[in-house]
């Protein structure tokens, strides 16, 4: 009697699994010498210094020119500020208070502490007092920007002497 399939399948496993374990056995695996992972170490250490010298080259060519640094720092102050309110269109003019005691007698100022960031919106007439060490507005007012006539000044001459001319002895 000849044995079912569902038996001949069983038969069959165990020489099938020896089989494949043999060609396991067969099959070197390259081994990772200490030289290799030194050389590999040593790849990755140059690709992350390459990658920092360029973002630090980029950096330096954004700061080389102080205007837009500046422009970028107030760019930034404004995006986070405008989180908060709503803020004019137009490029602020920023100042950052530095002494408190000297501005207390002025009622904008009276919340203010040495770190907050003053922008000053000429063309709106409007000035924010901002706090970055908790990203609050403390302050939010109308500004009085000097006199609205402007006053051209003329020019006065300044009288030159005559030109002299040498004399031969």
């Amino acid at each position: 009697m000849e044995p079912s399939n569902h038996l001949r399948s069983e038969v069959e496993q165990p020489e099938a699994h020896s089989r494949r374990r043999a060609s396991r056995r067969g099959i070197k695996r390259p081994k990772l010498r200490p030289a290799t992972i030194i050389i590999l170490v040593l790849l990755l250490g140059l690709a992350a210094l390459g990658w920092q010298y360029n973002q630090t080259r980029e950096e330096n060519k954004k700061l080389s020119d102080p205007q837009v640094a500046v422009r970028r720092d107030a760019d930034e102050l404004k995006a986070k500020v405008g989180m908060l309110v709503e803020l004019p269109d137009e490029q602020p003019t920023i100042a950052t208070v530095s002494d408190t005691s000297k501005l207390q007698s002025q009622q904008f100022f009276a919340k203010a502490q040495n770190g907050d960031k003053v922008l000053i919106f000429t063309n709106a007439k409007r000035a924010v007092l901002y706090r970055p060490s908790t990203n609050k507005v403390i302050e939010y007012a109308p500004v009085n920007i000097g006199n609205n006539t402007e006053q051209t000044p003329t020019p006065t001459p300044i009288p030159t002497p005559p030109p002299t001319t040498p004399t031969r002895r």
